[in-house]
């Protein structure tokens, strides 16, 4: 038990030094046998047993890094990272490279591999035949891999660096690259036309121009109704729905409906979790759908009109029961072991609230 005039102490153990240096390599050069130092490497140190991490550091003009870990926290990997989206630094990890259970201050070589000394230009160009792009340049993204030494490079860039221009439909974007087979993702925002589209190309400067292009989605409409006050179907408009696609190779996106409840949108050939809010002074429920798209040439209309509603009210009050203000309710369901957000609001300045909910059996 402490008072305020108590004192108390703590000896806190002195951290272990990790220094070192990072280097590679060269591919094709006469002196082989000499290491290539490198600059403004991410260089991090983390425990095999907790993943608790040491100091961050980038190496300096000579390949040099200094970290601290505490002492006897067991074994560590090191990461060497690249800092930015463009960095020629291939990601590599050195398992288990650092025992912190040693007195003595340790001092590691750690070589990233085998690889190319001097990079390329290049020059990528995307081709998107008779079609009008619907996104702005800079809102392609696009990420290339190769296995590089010991790890993989990867690069990361929108289509839009100052080099880029566009000359119709034919977009340019010069880069400087380590030879190598890469794998390229262009990845377009989620509610193009325009799918996420995966190549395999050799960038190794011998070619003047290597040529890409974009695979396209699945065009999708759907109408959305609700059953009015009179027992007639009526449109549902200005309701938000999200895509969720069930697999990680597509992205999530939102879209909404028009004024006569019409929805038009694109999908990639998978399946979809789709959640219909509509507006809240509707009063309406939210509505759950499932697309499944196989076909990207094909068209299909879906109708999906939303349960009818349930209300669920009630009064929130705190130990004194006092009614509380502004206070967020949500309701939720279990599908499939998962909890799924069905509706949600705020106490009124009674403390009230009142939701709708799907109907259900």
């Amino acid at each position: 038990m402490f008072t305020l005039n108590s004192e108390f102490s703590r000896t806190v153990g002195q951290p272990r030094t990790i220094r070192g240096t990072v280097s590679y390599r060269a591919l094709g050069s006469e002196t082989l046998d000499v290491p290539q130092y490198v600059p403004q490497a991410r260089v991090v140190a983390i425990s095999k047993e907790t993943g608790k991490i040491s100091t961050t550091t980038l190496t300096d003009a000579q390949g040099f890094f200094d970290l601290n870990v505490w002492a006897d926290t067991g074994a560590y990997d090191i990461l060497v990272a690249p800092t930015e989206g463009l960095s020629l630094v291939p990601q590599v990890v050195f398992e288990g490279i650092y025992d912190s259970s040693k007195t003595a201050q340790q001092t590691l070589s750690l070589n990233l591999g085998t690889i190319p000394k001097f990079p390329v230009q290049v020059v990528l160009s995307l081709d998107l035949g008779d079609q009008e792009p619907d996104f702005e340049q800079s809102d392609l993204r696009m990420r290339l891999s190769a296995d590089m030494g010991k790890g993989e490079l990867s690069l990361a860039t929108p289509f839009a660096l100052p080099q880029a221009k566009t000359a119709d439909t034919l977009w340019e974007l010069s880069l400087d690259v380590l030879p190598a087979v890469y794998d390229i993702e262009l990845v377009p925002p989620p509610t193009s036309r325009f799918a996420r589209t995966r190549i395999s190309q050799t960038l190794d400067g011998t070619s003047v121009m290597y040529a890409l292009s974009l695979n396209t989605k699945r065009a999708v409409q759907a109408q959305l109704l609700y059953r009015a006050a009179d027992g007639q179907q009526r449109p549902l408009s200005n309701a938000t729905l999200h895509f969720r696609p069930r697999s990680a190779s597509s992205d999530e996106f939102t879209t909404s409906s028009d004024e006569d409840g019409r929805v038009f949108t694109f999908v990639d050939a998978q399946q979809y979790d789709v959640e219909v809010v509509p507006e809240p002074r509707s009063k309406l429920a939210r509505g759950f759908y499932t697309i499944t798209s196989e076909d990207p040439k094909s068209l299909e209309v879906f109708e999906w009109t939303l349960p009818d509603p349930t209300v669920v009210s009630g009064v929130v009050y705190d130990n004194s029961y006092t009614p509380q203000a502004g206070i967020a309710v949500q309701i939720h369901e279990v599908v499939g072991g998962s909890r799924r957000l069905i509706a949600e609001g705020q106490t009124s300045d009674q403390g009230a609230f009142v939701l709708p909910i799907p109907s259900s059996p």
